[in-house]
């Protein structure tokens, strides 16, 4: 019974000792904190139940009075823009002459040199198939 009082003393204490270094924490804390203490503890945000709905009438858009000749006018100016210009594929045709330029400053090799001889390659196919046959 001791042991059990004993035991249960100690993990108050515990506790006790983890609340207060918490509150130490908290006290200590930079000012940043105590300006933010709203926002981190989740106060002060909108609540979205109570976003208002709009009607037909309310819609944005609903009461603008733009005629078919205005939207055109503005469509016209729009394209005149340079930067309206739509991507043409020349730029796929610049890419393709760079590269030719580019590899005619190389020489050409007519034939890949051999890096091993028939020889040498038939000794390490003769390796593997040693391994291979016995495995």
């Amino acid at each position: 019974m001791f042991v059990r009082t004993l035991a249960l003393v100690a993990l108050l204490g515990g506790c006790a000792g983890s609340v207060d270094r918490v509150r130490g924490l908290v006290a200590d804390a930079p000012e940043w904190y105590t300006e933010r203490r709203v926002e981190i503890r989740g106060e002060g945000y909108p609540n979205i139940a109570a976003i208002p709905r709009l009607d037909e009438n309310t819609r944005p858009g609903k009461n603008l009075n733009v005629e078919e000749d205005d939207l055109g006018a503005a469509e016209v100016a729009f394209l005149a823009h340079p930067r309206a210009e739509p991507a043409t594929p020349t730029a796929t045709q610049d890419i393709l002459q760079l590269q030719a330029e580019l590899m005619a400053r190389f020489d050409p090799v007519s034939t890949p040199p051999d890096i091993l001889t028939d020889e040498e390659i038939q000794a390490l196919r003769s390796v593997f198939d040693k391994h291979t046959a016995g495995g």
